[in-house]
């Protein structure tokens, strides 16, 4: 007896083909655009847990009894903590997968303003506290760009991938205009801790928004990934091997150190240098930060026409040219100008990490893209932690912001012939 008529399993004929493969793709673009929103969030909420206690730090200063020139010290520790995250992360994002590390670092940071907010004593204890919660907060925060690598490279075309990192990272500016805005006002209405538990708050809404999508995204993770120092010595080694990572690695040293200068010092400048009150200073630093967005968008477009080296070399000369901009401002600059300069600064210093990001995953061996990308963060944490721990020394001896600006900033003008420069190939594994 004949059985049932079945359908066949797979599409044979033309029209069927056409149609499967809309739906596929249909399903690959709305995985991305989810991916995309996802890191996004948590890129933005990691780069304002970075940012917030150097927008608050003049009352908390005043708090703390301590000089202003303290936010160089927990810049400098929250980098110090990134940079041994940012090299071990590979093999944790290969073993428990991208969403479960994105969302196990923002509970860290959580857990970093929650050790912040009581009031202790004795003072030297206070400020310990401080120090291990800028170690904390900067170890999470690392790892919210090596996972969100590793998720888009998977997912992005490679034309579309300066476009997918840029409006991935940004997530940072955002988090920026974040720290900006509610950063000041909370403190002025409710006081720093009140802040720093608000800012706790919302890493902790953040863990339990990402945990249900897991299991959409880590199904390229590998239980039996090993985590060790061997893991640490071959991400360090892959990037210092080959030329293009290595010369990406010296850049983000530069940028990154640049970058978080501006955001550390752009505040304690206005307030401390032009007079300005912290609720104007911060609405400044507020609104700058925004034009990122757009700037960090169309500068990913410009990357799918133009060659990554000219358009970082472009980067490079022009945060000089801001920095130098930022030094330029009179005493009692009027607001205009102030953002203006301050927009110069976001358009450039602040709004490179798209291209380079892309950069650095297209010049990864495959499957690699995670781990390579923390270990040039790692180079970047070095910056983080250099840069503006010199740039708050060179304030405490007393030289004034029109010379520490582009003192701080010349590192970036010298970059651009080297950027400009081929980079040689890759030796042979």
């Amino acid at each position: 007896m004949a059985g049932k008529w079945r359908a066949p399993r797979h599409p044979t004929t033309p029209a069927a083909l056409a149609a499967t493969r809309k739906v596929g793709d249909a399903a690959r673009v709305t995985l991305l655009a989810l991916a995309t929103l996802l890191m996004f969030t948590q890129q933005g909420l990691a780069a304002y847990s970075k940012a917030v206690v150097p927008v608050i730090a003049p009352a908390m200063a005043a708090g703390l009894n301590v000089d202003p020139a303290w936010t160089g010290a927990w810049v400098a520790a929250a980098a110090f903590a990134g940079i041994p995250t940012t090299l071990a992360c590979g093999g944790m994002i290969r073993r428990w997968g991208s969403l479960r590390m994105s969302s196990a670092a923002t509970a860290l940071m959580a857990f970093g303003f929650a050790i912040a907010v009581p009031e202790v004593a004795p003072h030297g204890l206070g400020l310990a506290l401080q120090l291990l919660s800028a170690l904390i907060i900067g170890a999470g925060s690392t790892v919210s760009t090596p996972a969100s690598s590793h998720l888009l490279a998977r997912l992005s075309p490679p034309k579309r991938a300066p476009l997918v990192f840029s409006i991935k990272q940004t997530g940072v500016p955002a988090g920026l205009a974040l720290a900006g805005a509610i950063g000041p006002w909370l403190t002025e209405a409710h006081g720093w801790r009140a802040c720093l538990l608000a800012s706790g708050l919302i890493n902790l809404a953040l863990v339990v928004f990402l945990e249900p999508t897991r299991g959409k995204f880590d199904d390229d993770r590998d239980p039996r990934a090993r985590i060790g120092m061997s893991d640490v010595r071959a991400t360090v080694t892959g990037v210092l091997r080959n030329p293009a990572l290595r010369r990406l690695a010296g850049t983000c040293f530069v940028f990154v150190g640049i970058q978080i200068t501006v955001q550390s010092f752009l505040v304690l400048h206005l307030v401390q240098g032009l007079g300005y009150g912290l609720a104007e200073a911060g609405a400044v630093f507020g609104i700058a930060t925004l034009v990122a967005i757009p700037a960090r968008i169309f500068w990913g477009w410009l990357g799918g026409f133009l060659p990554a080296q000219a358009l970082l070399a472009g980067f490079g000369g022009g945060m000089f040219l801001a920095c130098c901009g930022l030094a330029a401002l009179p005493d009692a600059a009027p607001t205009w100008m102030a953002l203006s300069a301050a927009i110069f600064a976001s358009a450039t210093a602040l709004s490179w990490h798209g291209v380079l990001m892309a950069e650095i995953a297209r010049q990864s061996p495959p499957g690699q893209v995670g781990a390579m990308t923390g270990g040039v963060l790692s180079f970047a944490g070095l910056g983080q932690m250099v840069l503006p721990a010199l740039f708050g020394v060179l304030l405490k001896l007393g030289l004034p912001y029109a010379a520490a600006w582009p003192l701080i900033a010349l590192p970036a003008a010298l970059a651009v012939p080297v950027l400009l420069r081929p980079a040689r190939p890759a030796p042979a594994p």
